[in-house]
């Protein structure tokens, strides 16, 4: 029977069961927010602030580390240079720097002139004879007697052969420009330096042709260009050179070349000009 005393015990007894059930809420509530050391609440509440977030542990990733530092610098393309190990110095652009020697001064020189053949001389040279048909020696001054000490110039030489050959002259015999032992003018001796009289009066025992070059001239003319190695009986050696013009009929002839001066006869020999001697 529904009377007034029921209804308010009803009443009462949904506000119990009201109360209950908001007091176990309110205890689940506790739990779910009071786990050990803050790890539930670092899941329930806001994110801190970046002052207050602990330091990340290991290496930041590269992404992390290219925004907080921002984007680096461009590097430039062309490296710089190495600096020299200490100690040493940079070669300069000096002669020093190549290491080459300095080339040796050329002696200074004076015009000569021989029946309209022109050259260039060194001026410790002089020139000695020429009354034709003999030849005028050209070579250091020397106090020496008998043979030229340098290159004897012939003029109106005449061979068997335009491109070498005998002389038929009997002054240049027995010169052959074609023969390993047609490098002697007159008598063969052996001429090397320090030669013993007796060793320059026997007969060298073995020559040979060393060079067959052509030889051009200041005056563009090319000369036929012969060079001998003798061995005298002692075992010593000399070198003889001869240069021929055969259609001027012209002849230098060394018959004794130093080796120290082998360049000296060959600028001598190279300065001639015979542009006079064709007019």
């Amino acid at each position: 029977m529904n009377t007034p005393a029921r209804r308010r015990l009803r009443g009462r007894a949904a506000v119990v069961a009201l109360t209950v059930l908001s007091l176990g809420a309110c205890t689940d509530g506790h739990r779910a927010t009071g786990g050990a050391d803050g790890a539930g609440a670092a899941r329930t509440t806001s994110s801190p602030s970046a002052a207050h977030a602990p330091a990340p542990s290991g290496s930041p990733t590269p992404t992390a580390h290219a925004s907080s530092a921002g984007p680096r610098p461009a590097q430039s393309s062309s490296a710089a240079s190495p600096a020299p190990p200490r100690g040493t110095t940079a070669p300069t652009a000096t002669a020093d720097a190549t290491g080459r020697a300095p080339a040796p001064a050329r002696p200074s020189q004076h015009a000569f002139s021989y029946r309209g053949i022109r050259l260039a001389l060194p001026t410790t040279w002089t020139a000695e004879g020429g009354a034709a048909p003999d030849p005028v020696c050209l070579g250091p001054a020397t106090t020496q007697p008998g043979a030229c000490h340098g290159i004897q110039l012939y003029v109106g030489a005449t061979s068997s052969d335009p491109h070498g050959g005998r002389f038929g002259d009997s002054f240049l015999a027995p010169l052959d420009l074609d023969l390993d032992d047609g490098w002697a003018i007159g008598q063969p001796g052996c001429r090397a330096p320090g030669a013993s009289s007796l060793d320059a009066d026997t007969p060298p025992t073995a020559a040979r042709i060393t060079r067959r070059d052509p030889t051009t001239l200041a005056d563009g003319r090319r000369a036929i260009h012969r060079q001998w190695r003798v061995t005298c009986a002692s075992g010593r050696s000399f070198t003889v050179e001869a240069w021929y013009l055969p259609h001027s009929k012209v002849l230098a002839y060394a018959r004794a070349v130093p080796p120290a001066e082998r360049d000296l006869y060959a600028r001598v020999v190279g300065s001639m000009d015979l542009r006079d001697q064709h007019r």
